[in-house]
């Protein structure tokens, strides 16, 4: 290799040493615990993006594993929770839906949809009471919520309460 090439590969390899040093002491851990790391996450988008074509082609009982493995590997891929949730709601899986949904929401409290998706699958099982409560929650957050809102007064309607549905819908 001649001089020249060598003084322009240093930075580079300067610079890929600072970052692995940097990613390092973020994780406390090893080159080998980096590695893994790395290859989860990588894993993690994988599955995810798999899960997401069956998805897109409607086929949601083929995207549950592949969603469910994306998060099992990165607990905090909470793109991958949020399409897991709903795979099992349009999957018919109510009682699943509603679990994934509330996971997801501890972590993403702000994200009106996944409120939406709890209220729905709440509906589903004839929760009402509780389906107001997350259809609420995702108006709070997005007052032209349109979804939310048929929800809300789905569930009013539902509970007998028409006069406060009918403006709703």
């Amino acid at each position: 290799m001649t001089r020249s090439i060598r003084f322009l590969l240093r930075p580079l390899a300067v610079l890929l040493c600072v970052q692995i040093g940097l990613l390092l002491a973020g994780c406390n851990g090893s080159l080998a615990q980096v590695g893994t790391k790395l290859k989860q996450g990588y894993e993690a988008q994988r599955s995810y993006e798999a899960g997401l074509a069956k998805y897109r082609a409607s086929d949601y009982q083929g995207a549950i594993p592949l969603f469910k493995s994306a998060v099992e590997l990165d607990p905090q891929f909470d793109d991958a929770a949020a399409y897991l949730a709903w795979s099992y709601y349009y999957g018919g899986d109510y009682t699943e839906a509603t679990r994934y949904f509330r996971q997801t929401i501890v972590r993403q409290p702000k994200w009106e949809g996944l409120h939406d998706g709890l209220g729905w699958s709440r509906y589903r099982v004839k929760r009402y009471h509780l389906a107001l409560e997350s259809f609420r929650e995702a108006l709070a957050l997005d007052p032209k919520y349109r979804d939310a809102a048929v929800g809300y007064a789905y569930s009013l309607f539902e509970l007998g309460r028409y006069a406060e549905a009918l403006p709703h819908l």
